[in-house]
């Protein structure tokens, strides 16, 4: 009888260190704390993020050539956690122009949009978090191309290719590094792409208020 029962206490213990764990994803007051990947009592949040990557040639401001560019928001929050004030301000890090096709730069920091009416939802940069929440108690940690690691905040800290690229221009190995403030909210976000030695492509500042 004592064989039989240590051979099966063996087998949970076998089974259960064998299954992979991973963190639970945060409690949000609402979906646009979720978008923002906002956990607390939270009264004011200002952020500027640097994408490197991003370039174009027309905005509701600018009719020209940029690359990069500069989203700085500040947002105010009443207590049940929605927004009551909102301002927003996009720029380009640097703009440019083709001579005898080749491309001239300028760093000048010219604007390409501003509101101060805030649709959280049109901020795709922030939805990383939400979508890869698949219930209430799980991280996606595999998609058709990708998988996902997390830290104990339960952050992304690691995006990889599955086997073979799909796609010729799709990087395949992303990293997440975070600074964090006492709140457990991270206060310091860098994103880079491992497939060039490393590099940086967003990086994003926040500044947090609570009540």
């Amino acid at each position: 009888m004592n064989t039989i029962l240590t051979f099966i206490l063996f087998l949970l213990f076998a089974i259960c260190q064998g299954q992979e764990k991973f963190n639970v994803p945060k409690k949000f007051k609402n979906d646009t704390f979720a978008f923002l990947d906002l956990s607390g009592q939270v009264k004011n949040v200002t952020w500027t993020s640097w994408n490197y990557m991003a370039i174009g040639n027309a905005s509701n401001f600018y009719k020209g050539y940029y690359k990069g560019i500069i989203d700085s928001c500040s947002l105010k929050f009443d207590t049940r956690g929605e927004i009551v004030k909102s301002k927003y301000i996009k720029k380009s890090i640097q703009t440019y122009k083709t001579v005898k096709d080749k491309f001239v730069f300028k760093n000048e920091k010219v604007l390409l949009d501003s509101t101060s009416t805030i649709d959280i939802k049109e901020f795709s940069y922030y939805l990383n978090y939400k979508k890869l929440i698949q219930d209430d108690n799980l991280l996606k940690l595999t998609d058709e191309i990708y998988n996902f690691k997390y830290n104990a905040f339960a952050d992304l800290t690691e995006k990889k290719c599955i086997g073979e690229k799909k796609y010729n221009s799709l990087s395949c190995h992303y990293i997440y590094e975070y600074i964090y403030d006492k709140k457990n909210n991270w206060i310091e976000k860098s994103v880079f792409d491992l497939d060039n030695g490393k590099e940086l492509i967003t990086k994003t500042k926040r500044q947090i208020d609570y009540y």
